[in-house]
């Protein structure tokens, strides 16, 4: 008996360590690290069969002024609330994922560009709408997001398809932020 209790809590504790791997521990979705392995298998089946992949990029707008005015605690709060937010939006089939410091990524299996702009700018209004509550009142943050999707027929690396979304995360930065979008081609 005391084996089989041994082979349980190893068995937990393997489980435990595999999504503490997996998952950023502030905002509860996946980390880069993961992003990047599930971006390559999604990418590699969606040109294996032909579908389509959308990539989505994500910055908080002006995040700096939440850490330089209120605080990291304030800017840990407000980082956790978006990861809530991002998993509440997202689908089952959406692989969502803290890409590095406030910046964040969303894998849309399955899902052309206008469908992934209108569910965009579902998650932008949410996160517009949204108040996070903090000791000297709530904290109102806004998101700026750049799309982009596989070109059927090309091999696009992930690289590629990163660098676009990236390009237009930067023009919804450029043209005023909170904002969404979409570059498709090269």
């Amino acid at each position: 008996m005391e084996i089989e209790k041994l082979k349980k809590e190893l068995r937990t504790a393997r489980r435990k360590i595999s999504g503490m791997a997996m998952l950023d521990e502030l905002t509860g979705i996946y980390n880069r690290r993961y992003f990047m392995e599930a971006l390559e298998r999604e990418r590699s089946r969606a040109e294996r069969h032909g579908e389509v992949l959308s990539l989505c990029m994500m910055d908080l707008d002006l995040f700096k002024r939440v850490n330089d005015k209120l605080g990291h605690t304030a800017g840990d709060l407000v980082l956790a609330d978006m990861g809530r937010i991002i998993r509440e939006w997202s689908r089952q089939t959406d692989l969502p994922c803290r890409y590095e410091g406030e910046k964040f990524a969303v894998i849309l299996p399955e899902t052309a560009l206008e469908g992934a702009r209108v569910a965009c700018e579902r998650l932008r209004r949410m996160v517009e709408e949204n108040r996070v509550q903090w000791r000297t009142g709530p904290i109102r943050i806004t998101v700026s997001i750049g799309i982009t999707q596989n070109r059927t027929g090309v091999k696009d690396s992930i690289r590629n398809l990163i660098d676009r979304a990236d390009g237009a995360l930067n023009q919804a930065q450029e043209t005023g932020r909170n904002r969404v979008k979409v570059r498709n081609g090269g």
